[in-house]
């Protein structure tokens, strides 16, 4: 989240402050799924199959125009690209590191709600 914040003075944190959401996400279903070979799309796609993470967990998914497909399917697809081209490098310019470290978080946070009682 810091690093959010310090992006504002210094643009090139905005890449720096998505990756470390990405991988948080990639660690924490490592950590769900004692699962710490498999790769990030298969780990999403086993939070979406096991019923841990929904579309009704997601802020942005509320506002969504396109129901053609679940936001977390959107996620399935695009998170892992996301993940490995800022790792990699990239030429797309990276703005976004709010609004994705708030996904992010909402992610990490639907895998390790309390029990429901």
């Amino acid at each position: 989240r810091n690093l959010a914040v310090y992006a504002w003075f210094h643009y090139q944190l905005n890449v720096t402050a998505q990756l470390m959401g990405f991988v948080s996400v990639e660690y924490a279903l490592k950590l769900k799924t004692g699962k710490s070979r498999a790769s990030f799309k298969t780990l999403i796609e086993m939070a979406i199959n096991e019923g841990w993470i929904s579309d009704d967990g997601f802020t942005v998914a509320k506002h969504r125009n396109t129901p053609e497909s679940s936001y977390v399917e959107v996620l399935a697809r695009v998170m892992p690209s996301l993940r490995n081209g800022l790792a990699h490098g990239t030429r797309m310019l990276h703005h976004e590191s709010v609004s994705s470290l708030q996904t992010c978080a909402e992610f990490i946070n639907q895998l390790f709600k309390p029990a429901e009682r």
